[in-house]
């Protein structure tokens, strides 16, 4: 399934934003992330893990440093609890951690996409800044032309405006930057899903999310133990079908009836196409494989 001819842009209310701030952010995060913070630019942003000393992940976050420090794009549902859980590895450092409560986060796709790239030169890189009034990540993939867009609330600045309204049409009735997301295979954890996988099973190694030479992190040991000496068989895939409500916790079956796989994020319903992610055994996903006895399909 291509989406690239989708065209239009959405609100993500599902996502927000994490300030870290303090003269020891990045030596605090390099310490409980699974990439390598030192290799942020100002053209650039990451993905990342935050796992627990197990190894299993509680969030997938998107990342990008700031003059004054970090900004973390959590999933919203989860954001609280990871707050509270990596607030108690600060003990005495200088790291301030704040919500970014004057800030809109929201998708573009397909010729709205283009449009941005142009009117702000875009070019060759995944990250954009301007002044701290927006931040662009491209979020693009095979399979959709799309970016993040970050925008400060009642901002000003024409260019954007011009992007965004348009056609009342263009607005979409589903979330842009999740459909994105579930392209490339990243997921948003939630409360239920939180804690369930180590990140390589999350295509973290696919997402170079996952730095092996940065040192030592929160689940660092069982992270690197899977890389060097493990196999995983099993890793989250985006699934297409025709049921309308999948919901995460769903369980995947083959032919047979023998389980296979979890959903792990409801269901997108993207102009009749019903897109949502399951984590799958890999010698499974070129057979036949069934929810709820209606059979679904991986993108790729």
């Amino acid at each position: 399934m291509n989406f690239k001819e989708i065209n239009g842009y959405s609100m993500d209310p599902e996502t927000l934003c994490i300030h870290i701030s303090g003269s020891d952010s990045e030596k605090f995060l390099q310490g409980q992330l699974s990439n390598d913070l030192s290799l942020l630019d100002k053209n650039n942003y990451q993905i990342s893990s935050y796992s627990t000393s197990q190894g299993k992940v509680i969030s997938l976050l998107k990342i990008f440093k700031i003059e004054n420090g970090f900004i973390l794009v959590s999933n919203t549902n989860i954001s609280t609890y990871f707050i509270d859980t990596i607030s108690k590895y600060i003990l005495m450092s200088d790291v301030k951690i704040s919500i970014l409560e004057k800030y809109d986060v929201l998708g573009i796709c397909g010729d709205y996409y283009k449009k941005f790239k142009t009117n702000f030169n875009i070019t060759d890189y995944s990250f954009y800044n301007s002044n701290s009034d927006f931040y662009y990540l491209d979020n693009s993939s095979d399979y959709i032309s799309s970016a993040m867009i970050i925008s400060k609330k009642n901002s000003d600045i024409k260019l954007l405006e011009n992007v965004l309204t348009c056609e009342p049409d263009d607005c979409k009735n589903f979330n842009i930057n999740n459909l994105s997301d579930m392209c490339k295979g990243i997921a948003r954890l939630n409360m239920k899903t939180k804690e369930s996988f180590i990140p390589q099973v999350l295509k973290m190694e696919d997402l170079n999310g996952i730095s092996y030479k940065k040192g030592c992190y929160t689940g660092q040991e069982i992270v690197a133990r899977t890389h060097y000496l493990g196999k995983i068989k099993k890793k989250v895939f985006p699934v297409i079908s025709k049921i309308k409500n999948i919901k995460s916790g769903s369980k995947v079956h083959d032919v047979n009836g023998e389980m296979i796989g979890d959903v792990i994020s409801d269901t997108e319903n993207v102009n009749g196409v019903f897109v949502c992610l399951a984590v799958i055994k890999l010698d499974s996903t070129n057979n036949e494989m069934f929810v709820e006895r209606n059979q679904i399909k991986t993108l790729y």
